[in-house]
């Protein structure tokens, strides 16, 4: 193809397959992309759903697709808006669950940026000074600085030491299970204070007695594997047991090792065995 008018200078610069020459490629690039980038330039962008999260936060992560020196014409030429770019570009910010990006019509200039935030389900900790949120799922996804949260028990553990807090999600798939055994140990009239993931599979759960004020915090130890309604049956048996309630308030209780239970009672030396007909 020939090239006439605006462009007939450049018309040596094009080979008969439509690439062109290298030599003065360069120029006229920066001429194509003056003549292009008016008629469709990116305009604006707007938000919906943002709450939490800055907009201009949203907008420099956007800017990072668009701006990534790929693009031959203007990067924010709306006819080659990289749109999945930007998608994958937002959707990688710890908040965001959901983002969508689109325009209001094909002439509109305007890019609205639709993103649906995480909530804020529990804390996970690192210290009692130094907490982050989760969402339902587990995944970690702000520092704390006093959201309202969906449950009050705090986790904490299971994450290697190095690992990057945010963006990873605690519990390694057994979250909803602690979850669950929080909101069974409440129906029996257990407050949860904590879950910490320990080494391995275990797992330990402070605990008090919501009917008494006077109750004396204690610490469940039990598996990450095992079933939560049986680690909840297996408590009240224990704790029903002759042996159990002649100990005293406990220091805590241990679980993991079927029908025989370790406990220790506060201010022992040393903790004691009792054999209990538990759950299997």
């Amino acid at each position: 193809p020939r090239i006439s008018g605006a462009h007939a200078s450049f018309e040596d610069d094009w080979t008969k397959d439509g690439f062109f020459l290298d030599s003065r490629r360069g120029l006229y690039l920066s001429r194509l992309r003056a003549h292009i980038s008016p008629v469709a330039a990116l305009g604006s962008y707007r938000y919906s759903g943002v709450s939490e999260l800055s907009p201009a936060l949203v907008r420099a992560a956007a800017d990072t697709a668009i701006y990534d020196g790929s693009w031959f014409v203007a990067p924010d030429n709306l006819l080659f808006l990289p749109k999945e770019k930007m998608h994958i570009a937002v959707a990688a910010l710890p908040r965001v669950k959901e983002v969508s990006i689109s325009r209001s019509s094909m002439f509109a200039q305007a890019v609205t940026v639709t993103v649906k935030e995480r909530v804020a389900y529990a804390d996970w900790c690192v210290t009692g000074l130094e907490c982050y949120l989760m969402d339902e799922g587990g995944f970690i996804f702000a520092h704390d600085r006093g959201e309202a949260k969906v449950i009050t028990t705090v986790f904490s553990g299971g994450i290697a030491t190095g690992t990057p807090i945010l963006g990873t999600t605690f519990g390694s798939g057994h979250f909803h299970d602690l979850v669950d055994l929080a909101v069974q140990l409440r129906a029996q009239q257990f407050q949860t204070h904590s879950i910490s993931l320990e080494t391995g599979q275990d797992f330990s759960a402070a605990l008090s007695n919501a009917e008494s004020a006077s109750s004396s915090p204690f610490s469940l130890r039990a598996t990450i594997d095992a079933e939560m309604k049986t680690v909840v049956r297996n408590l009240q048996l224990a704790l029903q047991s002759d042996v159990l309630r002649d100990a005293g308030p406990l220091d805590y209780i241990d679980l993991r090792f079927g029908n025989r239970v370790y406990f220790k009672a506060q201010g022992a030396i040393t903790p004691a065995a009792a054999s209990v007909d538990t759950a299997p």
